[in-house]
């Protein structure tokens, strides 16, 4: 295509779409450093960096003694050393909630709703909340990553050589200019970061439209038949289960290598999952069930051993949201979402020229 061409499509991807795409972007920089919002607001969540005296799994037990009728869904040792144990539970005829363990004390901090910061950015960014059939929710998020794509691949036709422009800005002119320049230098700083968020966005389309309208796998392994490799679920017996602590010390004298980010009951099963030696992959890329009854270790899996396809799934998350990256990571997500007003910025320089009628002239012309 000639630079006219890529330069129509880079013009319609956002007139067209640019005011949900930033809404998305927008959603997802701030959905990337949510649970450190929700440490900044809410000192439940606070811990004092690096101490632990107590495992995840004490404070399961601690938080089942002090709510004996609750049902726990599941415990996570959140993002970073300075946060709290997070264990997720529901009381009888209650919505679930937060509850919050010192790492270092054990003492139980505090509870909060479980629709916090990070929740609300999430479900916002994933879905509009569900506004709609929970199904086109996630479809109308989802197809935006055709448009941004298009921008990003047009955008390194329409501006070329931007690695040499990456301070160029233009002060003169009327407020349009300034806009377009404004649109130009913040794109160019942005561009590389876009590349991963296009990508990764196309490959969740994929996967969503894979898993809705042809197998309905979900996962590799877990228990029930929306997993590749599907675990008979572990009927109750009349026999006492071990405890938290030891079902966690039989993971970790199974698996020495995995760091538990989180541990459940999934199936009648003794659930851990967290991240080993493998690279950039998200936590329930390494996972292990264990009986109750008995502590036999049914299933264990490793990132990579599930085959190429499971391994790039599992990769898409930490690229997505740079979880991989620790805080800066995150922060260059933040970063990211912040400049996509250079989506919107086309929408407002068709305007402050007078352009109203903009996109129905570009599409006459791509």
């Amino acid at each position: 295509m000639t630079a006219k061409q890529w330069f129509n499509w880079h013009s319609l991807s956002g007139v067209w779409f640019g005011v949900l795409l930033f809404i998305i972007c927008w959603t997802g920089a701030f959905a990337s450093i949510a649970h450190e919002l929700d440490w900044l607001f809410n000192d439940q969540v606070r811990a004092v960096d690096g101490q632990s005296n107590i495992s995840l799994a004490a404070a399961y037990e601690m938080v089942q003694k002090a709510y004996p009728d609750a049902r726990i869904g599941i415990a996570f040792t959140g993002p970073d050393t300075y946060f709290s144990y997070d264990i997720v539970m529901r009381m009888p005829d209650s919505p679930w909630q937060h509850v919050y363990v010192d790492p270092l004390s054990g003492a139980i901090q505090g509870e909060s709703s479980f629709f916090n910061i990070q929740r609300f950015f999430r479900d916002f960014h994933m879905h509009f909340f569900g506004v709609f059939d929970s199904i086109i929710s996630y479809y109308l998020v989802l197809i935006f990553a055709v448009p941004l794509c298009i921008s990003t691949v047009s955008a390194h036709y329409v501006y070329r050589l931007w690695w040499k422009k990456l301070f160029v800005f233009t002060f003169s002119g009327d407020a349009r200019a300034k806009m377009a320049s404004m649109h130009k230098i913040s794109g160019a700083w942005g561009l590389w970061l876009a590349v991963v968020i296009s990508l990764t966005s196309i490959w969740y389309l994929f996967e969503f439209v894979r898993m809705d309208m042809v197998d309905g796998k979900t996962a590799y392994t877990d228990v029930g038949d929306f997993a590749v490799n599907p675990l008979a679920e572990l009927p109750r017996q009349d026999k006492p289960q071990l405890s938290v602590v030891e079902l966690f010390a039989i993971v970790k004298a199974t698996r020495p290598d995995l760091e538990v980010k989180a541990i459940r009951y999934s199936g009648g099963y003794f659930y851990a999952e967290g991240q080993s030696q493998d690279w950039i992959v998200r936590d329930r890329a390494n996972k292990i069930y264990v009986n109750p009854y008995t502590g036999e270790v049914v299933y264990s899996q490793t990132a990579s051993s599930q085959g190429l396809y499971w391994r790039l799934s599992d990769t898409a998350d930490p690229l997505h949201f740079g979880n991989f990256a620790g805080i800066w990571g995150r922060y260059c997500g933040l970063y990211l979402g912040l400049c996509s007003h250079f989506w919107f910025s086309v929408v407002l320089t068709c305007l402050s020229s007078g352009s109203l009628n903009c996109a129905a002239k570009i599409s006459t012309e791509v």
